[in-house]
């Protein structure tokens, strides 16, 4: 019976407090594993589908926070990049995420500078706020069609950012979700989306064109704000700019008090105009 009792109580305790175990730490749960640390110096890690025989199925909150990474593969059977879990890993040039994962968290990523490009498989279902906000060095991103929502800055001063795949799937584009990403000339925005949130093209100084589509029914305040190189707007029938100063104060004006019409407005010697249906 002393013996049964120790058992238990050793169980219990693996549980609550994080264990070593092939240089990284974790928690227990129901025999799966969470990865909460890494105590190894190499700058390439994998994360291994399995530590001791038990399957790691999560990548716990702040794991890797301000590590010295330089890549990570994630392996297979992980479901969940927990929030901040690699935040502030300056580094970081490349990660590999299985095609098991289905949410990656709040700030993720934030302020991964060196990270170019990152390729979301079609498994993940919920990018969180901020995930990849301030990867400055990032350039290109697609969005995988599970995803039906950009939460708010998700790309926040994505500074390098040149080309984006928004999917069909999308309905909602968050607050500041492209706050200051002043490397894109131009975006592409579905059919599917009826939102756009207050900010989330702001000061996206490089954008030269936008086609707002026909199923919007609400964009923000100061959605396109100091987006200064923009000559070309195009409008979808029953387009409502809800927000103050949505474009720039100019383009609103003229665009309230010409009628709303759908179609296709421009800019030319410092001024708008309505150039077609």
């Amino acid at each position: 019976m002393k013996k049964l009792f120790v058992i238990l109580l050793i169980t219990a305790a693996s549980a609550a407090f994080a264990q070593i175990g092939s240089d990284f730490t974790y928690t227990t749960a129901n025999g799966q594993l969470t990865i909460t640390g890494y105590t190894g110096n190499a700058a390439a890690v994998s994360i291994p589908a399995r530590i001791w025989g038990r399957p790691v199925v999560a990548i716990g909150e702040n794991a890797f926070y301000y590590s010295d990474l330089t890549s990570i593969r994630i392996g297979e059977g992980v479901t969940s990049i927990g929030d901040s879990a690699f935040a502030h890993c300056s580094g970081l040039t490349s990660v590999s995420i299985p095609g098991s994962v289905t949410t990656i968290g709040e700030a993720a990523f934030y302020e991964c500078t060196s990270l170019s490009s990152v390729s979301i498989p079609g498994s993940v279902t919920r990018i969180g706020s901020g995930a990849f906000a301030n990867c400055s060095g990032l350039k290109t991103v697609r969005i995988p069609e599970s995803v039906t929502s950009i939460e708010r800055n998700t790309f926040y001063q994505c500074t390098g950012l040149r080309l984006v795949s928004i999917p069909e799937s999308v309905t909602s584009i968050g607050e500041g979700a492209f706050f200051e990403c002043t490397g894109l000339s131009s975006i592409s925005i579905p059919g599917s989306v009826t939102s756009i949130e207050d900010g989330a093209f702001f000061d996206c100084s490089g954008l030269t064109s936008v086609n707002i589509p026909a199923g919007v029914t609400r964009i923000g305040y100061y959605t396109f704000g100091s987006c200064r190189s923009l000559t070309t707007i195009g409008i979808g029938a029953g387009v409502m700019l809800t927000g103050d100063h949505s474009f720039d104060n100019a383009f609103d004006i003229y665009y309230n008090t010409n009628g709303k019409k759908a179609g296709l407005y421009t800019f030319r010697n410092g001024a708008w105009s309505y150039a077609a249906e």
